[in-house]
């Protein structure tokens, strides 16, 4: 080991990747030798069993890389990512492959490698390249937090052979990190794709129920100590029922809005129901149901027609709307609830915020149990019932819609495996992401469904009989929100609608601004095209001054932007195949082209709220009359 050689290298590590460099630092570097390859680069060697495992080529360590680079790389890679450093060699080549926008993350999880790296090789130009990052954990998704500050619509993905060989366990997480966090991604953009539009509605449509409905913030710890159950609409939940109703008066019962019916028809009534899709179809879940002695909580997108109809008392949770944030800002902080992109999680985070412990999960499956999707009696069940026919059966219909998803084996308690769907794997991700957050006993107790890593099974009977010595429900949910619900400070409604009404003025004017900055991206680009400079630098002073005007009007962009989100990601992370070819070969072209997305997506998102929030003023002066 040159000392030297090792003190210039980690000098320019420990300014460049401080997270990892106090743990590199420390490692030991004893078990490994150095070797050099045949080509005179150095290699590394490790003892593994009886053997001498060597992380790269005994010949040419550069060039092996360089082919397995060759493989995966290309120059449209705008991420490229690295499991194993080993002594760089890969890291060095994918860089070289790549384009001068690429950038390259490199994972490890054995900190003697990257010292080993250090203390064999002058590596200060691989480490300053601004393009690189590296990671040193050995919690394989922490590199969500990398993830997070890169573009990520053609990405690259790479395992290093030796090193996966090392730690198979370790890089079997990491592919799994990566793949969750770009599925989870994806699925965010084309849900906000669809329902951008609903949501803002919705949540305009609750105004009123949200300024005079209860705080979720308040029920905070009000079931402190109680077991609870949390009851999905999984097909395990039917086993489960009869226990469910016989321990019904000790449990604290959190039902997500598809259960509803299931659980009345068999004269369960759930102390809660919590409900957070945006369409008018999951009103279903609530028709003809008596829930008159259940409390609702919803989020402030939800359908509206929900929340009218509700006959119970009504609890909302804060909103990421920026009209939730603002109406805040009048009555009082309603407190959040962590969504995970299903009813299931956002229903299982208020049970955590009600200090329900311990927990149960019932119907929770996460998957496909008995290839069916849902319980019996549940709503989707009687949808497709309804379109059954003699030569087709429910059975058919539910294996034409498991099959139609991408089908992925997972796990059972029972140890199986089950059917489920990437969505599904959302959820799974999430409820072992919170599993590692909580102090809180939980336990799942559906065993043919997915296995939750850190949730432990347990039998509901079981589960129910262990009550006996435990503190039980002793509280009346409905009774408590009807009595925080007398005690609410009432808002000043002719000062919102007052405030709403000149907001939406605002917007209206700044449309005007972006409509300008539409048609004036539109003159850019045949200014381009003509290579007409005289033309240009006006042109960019002018919507310069645009940009401007929009940054000055500070309250309003929360609104525009939180609208332009499907815009804002198709400029960011847009494929590029739907370029023509005389933009691919000017990228002139493409920030003109782009300007205008932009603008046309910023002016449609003016209008929109600007509708909305005169349409909230409406509401609200309606509401002062009466």
């Amino acid at each position: 080991m040159s000392n030297e050689l090792f003190l210039r290298n980690n000098t320019i590590f420990q300014e460049r990747f401080p997270a990892s460099a106090q743990r590199v630092t420390a490692a030991r570097t004893n078990a490994y030798t150095i070797i050099p390859a045949k080509d005179g680069l150095p290699t590394l060697g490790v003892q593994q069993d009886d053997r001498i495992l060597y992380l790269h080529s005994k010949y040419a360590p550069l060039n092996e890389a360089r082919n397995l680079i060759a493989q995966a790389v290309h120059k449209e890679n705008d991420l490229v990512i690295i499991g194993g450093f080993g002594l760089g060699y890969c890291a060095e080549a994918a860089l070289e492959a790549s384009s001068s926008e690429t950038r390259v993350i490199v994972v490890e999880n054995d900190a003697s490698v990257i010292k080993a790296a250090l203390e064999s090789r002058d590596i200060q130009d691989l480490l300053s390249n601004p393009r690189l990052s590296i990671l040193c954990t050995d919690i394989a998704s922490e590199i969500h937090g990398l993830l997070g500050e890169y573009e990520t619509k053609n990405v690259a993905c790479i395992i290093h052979r030796a090193s996966a060989q090392r730690y198979p366990e370790f890089y079997d997480k990491l592919s799994f990190s990566i793949r969750s966090f770009l599925q989870r991604k994806d699925i965010n953009i084309h849900t906000l794709a669809r329902f951008e539009r609903i949501w803002a509605q919705n949540c305009i449509r609750n105004a009123g129920a949200f300024l005079s409905t209860v705080p979720v913030l308040r029920l905070h710890n009000v079931c402190s100590g109680m077991p609870a159950v949390l009851v999905g609409a999984g097909p395990s939940l039917d086993a489960e029922l009869p226990i469910l109703k016989k321990y019904q008066e000790q449990l604290v019962i959190i039902v997500v809005d598809t259960a509803l019916k299931i659980l009345l028809r068999e004269n369960i009534t759930p102390d809660i129901v919590v409900a957070v899709d945006a369409q008018i179809t999951n009103a279903h879940y609530f028709k003809y149901c008596d829930t008159s002695r259940t409390t609702l909580i919803a989020e402030p997108s939800t359908s509206p027609l929900i929340i009218r109809r509700f006959a119970g008392p009504v609890v909302m949770s804060s909103s990421l709307f920026p009209v939730i944030s603002w109406l805040e800002e009048h009555t009082e902080e309603h407190g959040k609830l962590d969504m995970g992109g299903s009813v299931a999680t956002t229903a299982f985070d208020a049970a955590l915020k009600l200090g329900c412990n311990p927990i149960a999960l019932i119907g929770v499956d996460l998957g496909y149990t008995k290839n069916r999707t849902h319980a019996h009696g549940a709503y989707s069940e009687q949808y497709r019932q309804r379109n059954t026919a003699r030569m087709i059966p429910m059975e058919t219909l539910w294996r034409k819609y498991i099959h139609h998803n991408i089908i992925i084996d997972m796990p059972t308690y029972s140890g199986g495996t089950v059917h489920t769907d990437r969505r599904l794997l959302l959820f799974l991700w999430w409820f072992q992401r919170k599993m590692k957050e909580i102090q809180a006993t939980v336990v799942n107790c559906s065993q043919q469904g997915a296995c939750i890593e850190g949730m432990p099974y347990q039998s509901f009977k079981r589960y129910c009989m262990e009550l006996e010595c435990q503190k039980k429900k002793n509280i009346s949910i409905s009774t408590v929100v009807r009595s925080l619900q007398s005690k609410s400070v009432q808002p000043d409604i002719k000062k919102i609608a007052a405030e709403s009404l000149n907001i939406a003025d605002s917007l209206e004017s700044i449309a005007r601004v972006m409509q300008k900055g539409v048609l004036q991206s539109q003159q850019l680009y045949r200014a381009v095209q003509e290579n007409a400079g005289n033309r240009i630098q006006p042109l960019l002073h002018s919507l310069d001054e645009i940009d401007r005007t929009l940054t000055a009007a500070q309250k309003e962009q929360s609104f525009i932007a939180m609208t332009a989100q499907r815009t804002i990601h198709y400029i960011t992370e847009g494929s590029t195949t739907e370029m023509t070819d005389e933009e691919k070969n000017n990228s002139h072209l493409i920030a003109a082209r782009r300007s205008e997305l932009l603008y046309r997506g910023l002016y449609n998102s003016c209008t929109l709220n600007a509708g909305l929030m005169r349409n909230l003023t409406i509401l609200l002066n309606t509401t002062t009359s009466n």
